[in-house]
């Protein structure tokens, strides 16, 4: 599932759970019933991959619950234009093919943040996550649902706010091995730097 800012998108992966419905069919795509499934192989999705430099604007972890919901951990870049990464916890449920959830104020300000691939210590951490969780107040326990349109090479995944009629920008998505060398960065980045 994808986070996004209030006011431009920020392409943060959260929200998934139990069993999906029968596939839908959008443009003539196949919509996988289950669109979690990889991650019960250890996949990971990288969102915006820049395969070349093995970066990701943004990556999702889903393990699955016993209940049939997912605990996504998401990491993030607060700002594209910063080596500093969010690390958020959420939990998410697949419906209908849809992967839903809803992302709170506690789970960001109970986030981790990373500079450069290193734990931000705590004093310095605490007002950051309070900055960060100011560019977030439009979604708030808002459910946001994503859906993910197989393509040549990946997936378009499509997110949309529930009860909103203008959906979010659609973006690029590939499953990874957790273990792929994969980093959150922007495109480009030296490969030292995360």
């Amino acid at each position: 599932m994808v986070i996004w800012e209030s006011e431009k998108p920020a392409m943060l992966p959260v929200l998934s759970a139990a069993l999906a419905f029968a596939p839908l069919t959008l443009a003539g795509a196949m919509v996988p019933d289950d669109p979690l499934a990889p991650s019960d192989k250890g996949m990971v999705q990288c969102y915006q991959p820049d395969t070349s430099g093995h970066t990701c604007q943004s990556i999702a972890a889903y393990r699955r619950n016993r209940d049939g919901t997912f605990a996504n951990t998401a990491t993030v870049m607060p700002d594209p234009t910063q080596p500093l990464t969010l690390e958020t916890v959420t939990t998410v449920v697949v419906r209908n093919g849809e992967v839903c959830g809803t992302l709170s104020r506690d789970a960001v300000l109970g986030g981790k943040l990373w500079f450069f691939g290193r734990p931000v210590p705590e004093d310095h951490a605490v007002p950051l996550l309070d900055q960060i969780s100011g560019t977030y107040t439009g979604i708030f326990d808002r459910e946001i649902c994503t859906t993910y349109i197989p393509t040549p090479g990946g997936f378009i995944a499509k997110g949309r706010m529930v009860g909103n009629p203008h959906p979010f920008p659609a973006q690029r998505m590939i499953w990874i091995r957790a273990d792929a060398g994969y980093r959150v960065a922007p495109a480009g980045s030296p490969a030292n730097q995360g």
